[in-house]
């Protein structure tokens, strides 16, 4: 049993410039656009569909720093975004008796706070992700398309849930759903 659960976003540096452009590069060779006119336009419509894929999955896509305090824990202490795996090793505010369990979820035993921080997010984000990012951005994009702007926005949703329904993790049960 868990009480007392809050959680703070300590370092969030966003995407790099590097990281836009390597994006940015990507999803043009997947669209096959080779002009630079529209660049700012398909930057913001990866960054708008990343934001959804985080919110889709409840877990980020860049790494940041998540902070996880607690008043008191006996048992599994879920966490709300998915650990790095290469950032296994997360800091303590103290000693308690804390464990990491098999399924990237803590284990303790304290009447007192704990304050738990981690990085979340993927170091390199998998390849299906992207292609589902990429994906979106072609459906919103296509100007042969004579698809209404609602009709694209549920077209985007639509195969976000089937391109990312395993990906998406629910905290509060720490299972996937």
């Amino acid at each position: 049993m868990t009480t007392g659960y809050s959680i703070q976003i300590i370092v969030d540096s966003g995407l790099t410039s590097a990281q836009r452009t390597n994006l940015l590069g990507l999803c043009k060779a997947y669209m096959m656009i080779e002009h630079n006119e529209l660049d700012v336009v398909i930057t913001d419509l990866i960054i708008g569909e990343i934001k959804r894929v985080e919110k889709f999955t409840s877990n980020f896509l860049y790494i940041r720093q998540i902070q996880v305090s607690v008043l008191s824990v006996k048992g599994i202490l879920d966490l709300p975004y998915i650990p790095a795996l290469k950032t296994p090793s997360p800091i303590f505010s103290d000693n308690q008796a804390v464990m990491w369990g098999a399924d990237n979820s803590l284990i303790a035993n304290s009447s007192v706070p704990i304050t738990v921080t981690y990085s979340a997010g993927y170091e390199v984000i998998p390849e299906d992700i992207l292609q589902a990012i990429f994906e979106a951005t072609r459906i919103f994009f296509d100007r042969e398309d004579k698809l209404s702007l609602p009709d694209k926005l549920k077209a985007m949703k639509e195969y976000r849930e089937f391109a990312l329904s395993n990906y998406r993790f629910n905290a509060l049960y720490s299972t996937y759903v």
